[in-house]
């Protein structure tokens, strides 16, 4: 009976609007302000836009432990984020995100949509990776415009939640047909490209938000042309000696970057030739049939130059792409694992643990190593050292894949040039003069 009065009276409380304190809101006490302020919150909880103290951002794994723990992105961030990579040529921009669509699919079971602007690739190139045909949008767009559209109508009327846009440079807006016959268009009509990427972010990022949505979108470097541009990386960890196309946004819109730098290529090594070091004859396969599957790999360095979404700071770390199969996590697992002595030599064994005494796996000899876990890749034993490879990292407390930011010196370097690097799109031309050309102040002027 008490029960049943204490479920009424709850229930009695709930239906109750609220109520706000009396008199003129300029002479309430810190008490009533704090009730009225517990009653708004109340009454606007089922607001999207409100998130409250038991918010939680949901992350999508990147299903790569270098993505997820190494680099401690966490996963991807769906509720209106932005994620973008950028790079040099042959760093693997498109392959890592085309192979990052492939995982979400993996991990959600959701459809995604992939907006491919330049374009360069086939389709079979992102199904190539795992990307389920059936619940993938691919599209070629013409122009920007109808881009916009076209993820709106996909985000608000068909549930998807995960695009990828590959890439800024080549997202511009429609140039009408009359301009074009006219010879109008082909005048100098600076900064319009970054124009349309802000309409791009600004038009999406309210739908994304209330959609749950997430974008990772792939851009590409330029050369910068400034006279500070040689040595731009000295001064700052963020502030290289390349641009970025697509303007300021580009640059703010993002709650991820990573930038992607190609650093060499590993090729497959040969029996009779075997490397001296083992994080060479272990990260490879050597020359054979298996060659049909797994060709050489590209050594890119992953760099963290933003995190919003986790806080994990600057990181860095490699991870290895393969043409046609995308990213090879094994490889990043023998690695580290060698890196951290994990895979070792001992009494005349090799052994995968911290210690011959309780290791996973012992081998008689180096060819029975290889076999096992870079030609076969024995998933219960490269399982397991993924495992103790992770216990290593979250102890790690070295300067392994912590980013480097600026001395002292740097700094004060910095602050004595001003600590304005420009964007591409900033750069005025010098008359022959030697005056500057008068600088345009907002992107809204640009174009």
């Amino acid at each position: 009976m008490a029960k049943a009065k204490a479920k009424e009276k709850e229930k009695e409380q709930k239906g109750r609007k609220p109520v706000l304190p009396d008199g003129d809101p300029r002479t309430w006490t810190a008490a009533q302000r704090r009730e009225a302020f517990l009653f708004s919150r109340k009454a606007i909880k089922s607001d999207y836009r409100l998130l409250d103290k038991d918010f939680r951002e949901e992350l999508i794994s990147y299903n790569h432990f270098v993505f997820d723990k190494v680099l401690r992105l966490g996963g991807i961030a769906r509720h209106g984020r932005f994620t973008q990579i950028h790079g040099n040529e042959g760093a693997g921009k498109t392959t890592t995100a085309f192979s990052v669509a492939a995982q979400y699919q993996k991990a959600t079971g959701e459809p995604v949509a992939i907006f491919e602007y330049e374009p360069t690739v086939s389709v079979q190139y992102a199904y190539s990776f795992g990307v389920d045909p059936d619940l993938c949008h691919y599209e070629q767009p013409s122009n920007l415009q109808d881009a916009i559209k076209r993820h709106l109508e996909l985000i608000t009327k068909y549930g998807v939640r995960f695009f990828v846009d590959d890439s800024i440079p080549f997202m511009r807006m429609k140039v009408d047909l009359k301009d074009i016959m006219s010879g109008k268009a082909f005048k100098s009509n600076y900064g319009s490209d970054a124009k349309g990427i802000s309409t791009f972010y600004k038009m999406l990022v309210p739908y994304m938000t209330q959609y749950d949505a997430a974008v990772f979108i792939v851009n590409q470097t330029r050369a910068r042309i400034d006279p500070d541009a040689e040595n731009a990386s000295h001064y700052s960890y963020t502030n290289k000696e390349y641009s970025l196309p697509g303007g300021y946004m580009a640059r703010f819109g993002p709650s991820v970057m990573l930038e992607l730098i190609l650093e060499t290529e590993v090729k497959p090594w040969v029996w009779d030739k075997m490397p001296d070091k083992k994080e060479q004859w272990l990260l490879i396969q050597p020359m054979g049939s298996v060659l049909k599957n797994y060709p050489t790999a590209n050594k890119v360095r992953v760099r963290t130059l933003k995190n919003k979404v986790t806080g994990g700071g600057y990181r860095e770390a490699y991870i290895y792409i393969r043409p046609n199969f995308g990213i090879d996590e094994f490889m990043s697992v023998r690695e580290l694992g060698c890196a951290y002595d994990l895979v070792n030599f001992d009494k005349k064994k090799w052994y995968v643990g911290k210690s011959l005494d309780d290791a996973v796996a012992t081998y008689g000899s180096k060819t029975e190593i290889v076999e096992d876990l870079v030609i076969k890749q024995n998933p219960e034993v490269l399982g397991k050292l993924k495992g103790m490879v992770l216990e290593a990292v979250e102890v790690d407390e070295t300067e392994r894949f912590k980013g480097k930011g600026m001395t002292p010196e740097e700094e004060a370097f910095f602050s004595e040039s001003g600590g304005k690097f420009e964007e591409e799109e900033d750069f005025t031309p010098d008359f022959e003069d030697g005056k500057k050309a008068e600088k345009v102040e907002t992107i809204e002027e640009l174009g």
